[in-house]
């Protein structure tokens, strides 16, 4: 059996949401979506820390909020540094990755969009294959799971970058 040495929870960080996986080894152990009101980062951190409670992770990743000045971002920016903080209190490490980092690490393995990134990470994870979020237009508002999605795509960017 497993240790909690070797499990991790990877975030996708949005204004009024976050997405997680929880893996241990390379199984993918839960997954889901937190939503909380937005500039709400204190229910976010209350959520956060329950799920750090039920894992007990020895490291949570995550990657990089975007870096434009609108306010949802600033909101998210503010929701990771509280992360951090609640995280330092812990003593669990948090690693941070660029998002250049995830995209061109998917890039390089041929998959050139949200849809085909989708794709690839239900094949890593097979409990994700009946979730995969379809193709949409521009104008198509993002679906609800895409950020659980995202938070997979970054778990598998970081184990391949780790070796």
């Amino acid at each position: 059996m497993r240790t909690s040495a070797d499990r991790r929870i990877v975030l996708e960080i949005r204004s009024w949401k976050f997405g997680y996986v929880v893996i241990e080894g390379h199984d993918l152990l839960e997954w889901g979506v937190c939503r909380f009101p937005s500039g709400g980062s204190t229910v976010a951190v209350r959520k956060f820390i329950r799920l750090v409670t039920m894992y007990p992770p020895s490291l949570v990743i995550t990657r990089r909020t975007r870096r434009a000045k609108h306010r949802s971002v600033q909101g998210a920016k503010h929701l990771l540094q509280r992360l951090r903080q609640a995280l330092k209190v812990r003593s669990i490490p948090l690693v941070v990755l660029s998002r250049t980092q995830v995209r061109s690490f998917f890039f390089r393995q041929g998959y050139t969009n949200k849809h085909s990134v989708g794709q690839a990470v239900a094949e890593h994870f097979e409990r994700l294959k009946q979730r995969i979020p379809k193709a949409r237009k521009p104008w198509d508002p993002e679906r609800h799971i895409a950020v659980v999605f995202d938070a997979a795509a970054t778990a598998i960017a970081f184990e391949e970058l780790q070796q």
